[in-house]
């Protein structure tokens, strides 16, 4: 503990003040009080429960014991290691901000947590009425959650040592390196049973605890009647096992990592299809205001939603209507025919023009769909109302808006559409009183990259084409999207600098997703724990929108013939799902031994085939894992220019002072360093489960077998200084504990080495994808206002 104390007393000379120098102090010295009690409380607790009869004495002592174990030989060393360098991650001395910092927080949340437990049974431990076996299992299942953040602490300190100079991203190249990439697999081996239990959202705000409950029973119980061919059946077995994975945390934690794990992306795209339904939108605002175990149970069965209990729902409803009261007197989904639009040239004074083609890839040529919302009927767009056959139109039209908000909704690049972000659009165009235009595109596996580019930015041209139709006067135009829609936000602009035609005047991207690889840092390593955003799941979505499932992902290897780009193809490639089936599992490292390692990965990156793997050491990674069934237009072929975080940097310990990777090659081991258990499948798979066995495997496997794509319209953090030079006024607003938090932090910094005005906002205590509970949590309603107040700057209405 004496040297946590001159750890924090270093870093509060070193780290930038955040609300006031003294403020900082005030709560530094606290939290160093806090760890000082945990461990005072659990000495306590333990000489106490030594003597004890019962086993579950004997299970309190033990883990009391694990408490002060984890505290003193697990965090406190690896955060003297840690917070000296942490500064050197912000932005900037005014914004502390970085995935190390996020990692911070919720082992101190977590602290908290402990402490307060940890006082309540030193309190009552002789009270006659003290619940010894529910507080014993609530002890437990913290310090499992300890005992695993330790394990992200060990990891982040180790992933330092592999990142570029003040980088939070570890260089593409490393993951070469044996050690380097067992590190990988240790952290994939992590168990996150733990963090979907008992703990569930202990490090968010407490407005969204239950709406997040809801979200992981719902998952639970979805998976277990998915693979039912009648919606009777899947009503049946969703209504049946909710019950036991609301009562039964420990049971809902396996099912959940297990499906996490296992489900395919269609099952993915099904559960989140849910939101588009009016009705589901409204049960986890029931669910949240519930504090009984028992709960009347809405279950949505394939397209269809049944209720339970008529009046449940009524004033289900009327809590929801009475929330979302933000009345447009527009609101409707818009189709457009694919036709060929001119666009102006920026430099050619209107002299040249660009002809943009409708998006065929894939898919072929279909209507393109956007939603147009609006606070009053503006003129102009009665036409386009009418068109298609919206006659109930007010009686007078306002003024065309000078400003127009373009948005492209998130979703991981496979699931909703602007009718499940409508929660929030619908405040903000009453606030803002501007229209918004958002983009209903074309969703993977079934349409990879770049499809949904593609018609994101067809749509884009189509507005400056005919500002009038949709109530704009064409003056300034600012693009907003959250998650996979920012990244798209991202890549439009880029894409209409390449075309060089108008850019936006203004950007706001919300916890945006900037880099579309596996390429690890520390604020990813919060995937681990969260419920919205699981590892696996993200690996998933970004595997299909890539499109390594059905097309090749290889772009930057295989040559583009100019005829050819005409000719899009939907044909999935069957060889390569199953070669990607024989990857060996290799995740049964021990961080003892470390003797047949370099075998093992041998034979790891040697399936079947020794030719074939000749082939894919020169062709970058591809080989018959990256057979070629689709042709990309030239402009998503990579060029040399592009950007590549780190590259003139030096790579390893050079970059990290203090940070030496251990002499013999292999990662240190001592008495501090945490056992990384593989997590075992403990629970069967359920009755007439839809998971395959033989699609059980380490996402992390799957995507080291693949070529990373540097494409900036893939990757917008891969742009070059050129292109971001280019963008207009930059917005970036993400939380802290968002798994993405790192892709803005460095988005940001590149922009302001640039010179480039770029707004960052880190939230507190909110989930990624919050944007999508403003309904139900009165912080994400705040974090909403927030996303509002910035787009008034961008708009400059204030």
């Amino acid at each position: 503990m004496h040297l946590q104390l001159q750890v924090l007393g270093r870093v509060a000379r070193t780290e930038p003040p955040n609300g006031g120098e003294e403020e900082d102090q005030v709560r530094r010295v606290r939290a160093v009080q806090d760890t000082l009690e945990l461990k005072s409380c659990s000495l306590s607790n333990l000489e106490y429960f030594r003597n004890g009869k019962q086993s579950y004495h004997a299970r309190l002592q033990v883990a009391f014991s694990l408490l002060c174990e984890h505290i003193n030989k697990g965090i406190e060393p690896q955060l003297g290691i840690l917070l000296p360098h942490l500064a050197s991650y912000d932005i900037s001395p005014e914004i502390p901000a970085n995935g190390y910092r996020s990692l911070l927080m919720i082992i101190q949340k977590c602290c908290l947590h402990l402490l307060q437990l940890s006082r309540y049974i030193m309190i009552n431990r002789n009270c006659v009425l003290f619940r010894i076996v529910h507080y014993t299992r609530e002890l437990e299942s913290y310090v499992t959650v300890l005992g695993q953040l330790r394990a992200c602490l060990y990891f982040s300190c180790q992933l330092m040592n592999y990142c570029p100079k003040d980088s939070l991203f570890i260089d593409k190249d490393v993951l070469k390196d044996p050690v380097a990439f067992r590190l990988l697999k240790e952290f994939d081996s992590l168990s996150q049973d733990c963090f979907y239990g008992r703990c569930l959202g202990f490090q968010f705000c407490e407005s969204m605890r239950k709406p997040l409950l809801c979200v992981v029973v719902a998952l639970a119980s979805f998976s277990e009647g998915y693979n039912e061919t009648t919606n009777f059946m899947k009503f049946a077995y969703s209504v049946l096992s909710t019950g036991k994975y609301l009562l039964d945390p420990e049971l809902r934690a396996r099912q959940v990592v297990h499906v996490a794990r296992s489900a395919d992306i269609q099952f993915c795209k099904s559960f989140w299809s849910l939101l588009e339904t009016d009705i589901s939108s409204g049960v986890t605002d029931f669910v949240s205001s519930c504090n009984k175990s028992v709960i009347n149970v809405v279950a949505s069965a394939g397209t269809k939603v049944v209720d339970i209990g008529s009046k449940v729902m009524s004033a289900c409803m009327s809590r929801m209507s009475l929330l979302s009261g933000f009345i447009l007197q527009v609101n409707s989904v818009l189709k457009i025919e694919p036709v060929p639009i001119e666009l102006p040239k920026t430099d050619s004074k209107g002299k040249e023009t660009l002809c943009i083609e409708a998006p065929s890839i894939y898919s072929g040529l279909t209507n393109l769909q956007f939603r147009l919302l609006s606070f009053d009927l503006l003129q102009g767009q009665e036409k386009l109302l009418k068109d298609h056959l919206i006659i109930r139109l007010p009686s007078k039209a306002q003024p065309p808006s000078p400003n127009l908000l373009f948005h492209i909704h998130g979703g991981g690049f496979v699931a909703q559409s602007s009718k499940s972000h409508e929660v929030y659009l619908r405040q903000w165009a009453h606030d803002l009183k501007v229209p918004i235009v958002s983009v209903d595109y074309s969703l993977a596996p079934e349409n990879p990259f770049p499809r949904a580019l593609e018609e994101c930015f067809y749509l884009y041209a189509w507005v400056l084409k005919n500002p009038e139709q949709v109530g704009w006067t064409g003056e300034r135009i600012c693009f907003t999207g959250d998650s996979a829609g920012g990244n798209l936000v991202l890549a439009v602009t880029l894409r209409a600098i390449d075309s060089n035609i108008r850019i936006p005047d203004g950007i706001l991207a919300v916890y945006t997703s900037a880099l579309i690889s596996i390429v690890p840092s520390p604020s990813r390593l919060l995937s681990v724990m969260d419920p919205l955003l699981p590892v696996g799941v993200m690996l998933k979505c970004l595997d299909a929108y890539i499109g390594t499932s059905t097309v090749s992902s290889d772009y930057c290897n295989q040559p583009v013939l100019e005829e050819d780009c005409e000719t899009p193809s939907t044909e999935k490639d069957e060889d390569s799902l199953d070669n990607s089936r024989k990857i060996k599992d290799v995740s049964n490292y021990d961080c003892e031994t470390s003797e047949s390692l370099s075998s093992d990965l041998t034979e790891f990156f040697s399936p079947d085939d020794s030719d074939d793997d000749d082939e894919d050491d020169g062709g970058g990674g591809g080989g018959d894992d990256q057979k070629t069934n689709s042709h990309l237009p030239k402009q998503y072929l990579p060029h040399e220019s592009y950007y590549i975080p780190g590259a003139d940097l030096p790579l390893s310990s050079a970059s990290s002072p203090g940070h030496v990777p251990h002499p013999d090659g292999h990662l240190p081991r001592s008495l501090s360093t945490p056992v990384f258990n593989k997590t075992e499948n403990v629970l069967r798979p359920p009755h007439h489960s839809s998971f395959d066995s033989s699609n059980v495997q380490s996402a992390m496997e799957r995507f080291l077998k693949l070529t990373l794509i540097q494409n900036p319209l893939v990757s917008p953090i891969y742009a070059t200084d050129k292109q971001l030079q280019m963008f207009p006024e930059v917005s970036l607003v993400t939380c802290h504990l968002d798994p993405l938090l790192d892709d803005s932090v460095m988005l940001c910094k590149r922009l302001r080495q640039l010179g480039k005005t770029a707004d960052f906002t880190v939230l507190d205590d909110l989930p990624h994808g919050f944007l999508n509970f403003v309904l139900v949590s009165k912080d994400a309603r705040q974090g909403s206002n927030v996303c509002v107040e910035k787009l008034r700057k961008l708009f400059n209405l204030i």
